[in-house]
């Protein structure tokens, strides 16, 4: 592929890498210093060439074309605009790059940004791309992420072809990765409380899908991606709102399909929302966060099935606590009442005795998979004294429920931790 740069030759971009030695090599490499002595520069900026440049830089950071001391060296400079927001001239020449190679310059630097794989900020600190995307940035910016969603969304309005090929290249999944993380950004400074930098980068990805649906590109590549059916509800974003309910039933589809690493993620970050004191849920995302503990405990995956019963407890522990607007019951049966597709709710409700049978007399593998290190020695007969509570709860909702709950073998759960706690104190009593 001929780059549209005028580096150092046509044949250097007709045959990219396998030349790119000796002569050519420096040629680049003094192509790139000249560059870099205008960079970073600012909208107003009044640069003599700037616009080839761009275009130079561009082409240099093609993946698989270039070596990576180049490709880097390049994308640095791009990544700096980004970052400070002065991005005048960048988009100007992606109009006039070709579109494929847009997908794959979005796909890449969206790699240095993805929030399931770059978790550590250890590890971000020597990505050298990243280094001068952040020290552009604004010293106070509440979600370093956000300069470069504010550039997605600009380059979205560029034009239909540009915004598919955009979405299509890893946004759409960047979003999902931000999701199933509770909007966690890895670049973000460690000071800022934790609430203010998930609201302010919420807010960034639901401007970013406002861009794309008032524009009116994208939307079929929404609809089809898991995003449109695990995004928080919002009002205004029309693929969370059309038929609201039938997209929750999906959940269940979703997770069944969905990677062992996206699963542990939510499974994480809904424990740490609900330990979370100063959290404050809405009614939408306290469903979808019961919905998909029950949808975890009915995994066949045995540590999912397993922390999926432990979050579940913990909201049922927090029972009363003023931030949760409704009990996990009456969540439980908002969701079931419904009838939906896919949630068969007497294998649900037998998943959860099933997995609490095996607390009555656990194996230190089950211990290991439900516990925590700093968990009171009391944890597990809480549990199962809660999730009794629970199901008597729910049985009192219809006479269906109780039939059910009857068959699940929950009686009898019951009735062994009677006995036990009986023998407990008949041995303190002895002792």
């Amino acid at each position: 592929m001929v780059g549209p740069g005028s580096v150092a030759g046509k044949a250097i971009y007709r045959l990219g890498k396998i030349t790119l030695k000796g002569v050519e090599q420096v040629a680049i490499y003094r192509r790139l210093s000249t560059i870099s002595s205008h960079f970073p520069h600012w909208d107003s900026s009044n640069v003599n060439g700037i616009e080839q440049m761009y275009i130079d830089l561009l082409e240099l950071s093609r993946p698989d074309m270039y070596s990576k001391g180049i490709r880097f060296q390049a994308l640095a400079m791009i990544l700096a605009q980004i970052g400070s927001r002065n991005t005048r001239y960048l988009l100007n020449a992606l109009t006039r790059f070709p579109v494929i190679e847009i997908g794959h310059l979005i796909a890449d630097i969206i790699s240095h940004f993805d929030p399931i794989s770059s978790s550590h900020h250890a590890d971000v600190a020597k990505d050298p791309i990243l280094k001068a995307y952040m020290e552009s940035s604004p010293e106070r910016v509440e979600n370093s992420i956000i300069p470069f969603l504010d550039f997605l969304s600009q380059i979205v309005t560029l034009d239909e072809d540009r915004c598919d090929v955009v979405l299509a290249n890893g946004v759409l999944d960047m979003m999902l990765g931000l999701y199933v993380t509770d909007f966690q950004d890895v670049l973000a400074p460690r000071d800022f409380p934790r609430s203010a930098m998930k609201s302010s980068l919420l807010e960034a990805c639901n401007s970013l899908f406002m861009t794309v649906l008032v524009k009116g590109y994208g939307s079929e590549l929404i609809n089809k991606h898991a995003v449109s059916i695990l995004w928080p509800f919002r009002p205004a974003l029309e693929f969370v709102t059309h038929d609201t309910e039938h997209r929750r039933s999906k959940r269940k589809v979703y997770w069944d399909v969905s990677s062992r690493d996206y699963i542990l993620w939510r499974v994480r970050t809904i424990q740490d929302m609900l330990f979370d004191p100063s959290s404050v849920f809405d009614l939408d995302t306290f469903l979808d966060a019961v919905m998909d503990c029950l949808i975890f405990v009915m995994s066949s995956d045995e540590d999912t099935s397993h922390r999926g019963l432990r979050c579940l407890y913990i909201a049922i522990a927090r029972g009363g606590h003023a931030s949760k607007p409704i009990s996990v019951a009456t969540a439980v049966h908002l969701y079931l009442s419904k009838g939906e597709e896919g949630l068969d709710v007497a294998s649900m409700l037998k998943c959860i005795a099933d997995v609490l049978f095996g607390l009555l007399s656990p194996t230190p593998r089950v211990v290991e998979l439900f516990t925590f290190e700093n968990d009171p020695s009391d944890r597990i007969p809480d549990v199962l004294r809660a999730f009794i509570d629970f199901f008597a709860s729910l049985a009192r909702k219809s006479e269906e429920y109780h039939k059910l709950i009857t068959e699940t073998g929950i009686i009898r759960i019951g009735r062994e931790r009677l006995t036990m706690l009986e023998n407990a104190n008949l041995g303190f009593f002895i002792f």
